[in-house]
């Protein structure tokens, strides 16, 4: 018999880190998972750190082939047994009771037949001192709200709402086990949908049965200058393209949720709201990145965010921001950002 959970590592030159990570999974309470490490061609000895591990439960796989992030995490995925699917980062460390707390999650509603279990996490310098901001800033003095996500079941509209709301997002993968059946099915992670991937694919299964939500962290999520996440965002702003990475994997789940069920007037308020403040985001980015298109690309993420959701943009600090990321200095407007962070003051 397979174990209960599948919990999978995608590993691309991860020497410096995936040794805590599987230690971390190792050290769960409940110990009936099977660990797969799927390395994507790494050559700076991630696989002789993955070679140490005397356990029966990992099964590794050395792919010769080196291809995308999310592809990789497909791949890695299709190796698992389980009728549970954990994907993971390979620099992220499980809270103890992470797993058993998703079987417990799964158990009290298996008559629901959820789609996925989620819990929170907590963000993480490379020292394991809190981040909340996600950025590493120094000196960092207030935290950023996460968005309130209730504790329980959640039904389709109650999720989308919810992941819509403003704040920074509660969940992460490797906080998450999601059906295998389903995730199978469905088509895995979506490579088009880049840095959002993870938005995506979590948005989508909620079409496809309830949701359940633990409120409490179950992982300690590791923020990284030099991660994925910010060679996505880097290739974004020099393409240059009007969408956002973020606004293609929120209209992708409202076609697919409109394909299977009534969509409220509500959900779609609070998905173009969702969209308008990520366009926000990146115009702030196009003005302080290196990798920005300076204020013309700004003036246009501003113009596309009035269209989605003009009341965005109608607060007295919003207008003070719009102003300001079009006019201002580079420097004033990134000392401006540094300071907003530390009071909690965030686009998300």
């Amino acid at each position: 018999m397979p174990p209960r959970f599948s919990i999978c590592i995608p590993v691309r030159n991860e020497r410096l880190w995936l040794e805590r990570t599987v230690d971390s999974v190792l050290a769960q309470t409940d110990g009936d998972f099977e660990l797969v490490l799927g390395d994507n061609a790494s050559d700076d000895g991630t696989a002789e750190v993955i070679a140490r591990f005397d356990d029966p439960r990992i099964v590794r796989h050395h792919f010769d082939e080196l291809v995308p992030v999310n592809e990789n995490f497909n791949r890695t995925v299709d190796l698992c047994r389980s009728d549970w699917i954990v994907p993971m980062s390979a620099d992220d460390v499980m809270r103890p009771g992470c797993i058993a707390a998703l079987r417990s999650a799964i158990d009290a509603y298996a008559a629901d037949a959820p789609s996925m279990v989620c819990g929170s996490v907590t963000r993480v310098d490379l020292e394991g001192r809190p981040d909340d901001l996600g950025i590493g800033d120094e000196g960092t003095a207030g935290t950023i709200r996460y968005r309130p996500i209730g504790p329980g079941l959640h039904d389709a509209s109650s999720w989308l709402k919810a992941n819509a709301a403003p704040g920074l997002s509660p969940w992460m993968i490797g906080s998450i086990a999601f059906r295998r059946d389903l995730i199978e099915a469905t088509g895995y992670f979506r490579p088009d949908m880049e840095l959002c991937a993870d938005l995506e694919v979590v948005l989508r299964m909620s079409a496809y049965g309830p949701v359940v939500w633990i409120d409490e962290p179950l992982l300690d999520y590791t923020v990284r200058g030099d991660s994925a996440t910010s060679t996505f965002v880097v290739r974004d702003l020099e393409r240059n393209r009007p969408t956002t990475m973020g606004e293609r994997a929120w209209l992708a789940a409202l076609t697919l949720h409109e394909d299977r069920r009534p969509v409220g007037d509500d959900e779609v308020a609070a998905i173009h709201d969702a969209i308008a403040r990520q366009l926000l985001q990146r115009a702030l980015w196009h003005r302080t990145n290196p990798a920005g298109k300076g204020r013309g690309a700004s003036l246009r993420d501003f113009y596309r965010a009035a269209r989605y959701s003009p009341h965005t943009l109608t607060s007295p600090g919003r207008v003070a921001v719009l102003l300001g990321t079009i006019l201002a200095p580079k420097w004033v407007i990134e000392k401006s950002r540094r300071i907003g962070h530390r009071k909690g003051v965030t686009f998300a």
